[in-house]
């Protein structure tokens, strides 16, 4: 699966996606010191967002590519590469 995820499509339709990620962390009221955890973080629209109103983020993804680039781009973000795709 994690394969999908990375085949270099998903920057352009995260991108399109992103007033969404502006309203969601809005309607989430992030504080900064607040715990935020994004699953499938993708292209850390969200994370970062919830990062740069203060808050200590950690995003888990299971795709390399963009565990890698997350880790070199954003240091203020926890990021995890989940080793174990879900099974069933």
């Amino acid at each position: 699966m994690s394969e999908v995820w990375s085949s270099g499509t998903y920057e352009r339709f995260a991108a399109r996606l992103a007033p969404v990620a502006d309203q969601l962390v809005n309607l989430l009221e992030v504080r900064p010191g607040e715990r935020v955890l994004d699953l499938a973080t993708g292209t850390a629209e969200v994370a970062v967002r919830a990062a740069r109103l203060g808050a200590n983020v950690t995003g888990i993804d299971i795709a390399d590519p963009y565990v890698e680039r997350l880790l070199e781009t954003w240091q203020v973000l926890d990021v995890l590469l989940a080793e174990h795709e879900a099974c069933c």
